[in-house]
């Protein structure tokens, strides 16, 4: 801010002063080193009474800093970093046994509707094997129709696939 500042007066007293150009870029370099010197000065000072008023001493743990208190070697480190690793691995592992796991249970389970169907189907097949052994064994349903005809009706109603 204080250079865009020397720079627009630099301009100013050029063109409405015909001031030397060379000169006043020389002059305003040496005053923008003395305030430089002078903002490190203070911000050296600034420095100071914040570490004797402000700062926390070293001496003094955080609670946010209490995980820091107990400090590892670059190998415990590295070791550390390689179980991390191995745990996401395995993690990563686990969440796909899991997918396929739950991939597995849905196909058993359609599996199993399925074989309920078909047992059900083999029960009413033996149903009417059983009833069929029945008729032929039966000289008196052989001969009358209208006795075979309701029978049949009747195997309809009790046997019907639709629910």
């Amino acid at each position: 801010i204080f250079r865009s500042i020397l720079d627009s007066m630099e301009r100013k007293l050029v063109t409405a002063y015909n001031y030397n150009t060379d000169a006043m870029t020389k002059s305003k370099e040496s005053l923008l080193a003395v305030y430089r010197e002078s903002i490190d000065k203070h911000t050296d000072d600034l420095k100071e009474i914040v570490n004797m008023y402000i700062a926390i001493p070293k001496d003094v743990i955080l609670p946010d800093d209490d995980c820091q208190k107990e400090q590892c070697s670059e190998e415990e480190e590295r070791d550390l970093d390689e179980q991390l690793q191995a745990t996401r691995s395995h993690l990563e592992a686990l969440y796909t046994f899991e997918r396929r796991l739950e991939e597995t249970v849905h196909s058993i389970s359609h599996y199993k509707k399925l074989v309920d169907e078909i047992s059900k189907l083999q029960e009413h097949c033996e149903a009417l094997n059983v009833s069929l052994r029945e008729i032929n064994a039966s000289p008196n349903l052989q001969l009358d129709p209208h006795s075979l005809i309701s029978l049949i009706g009747q195997f309809k109603k009790k046997f019907s696939l639709n629910p």
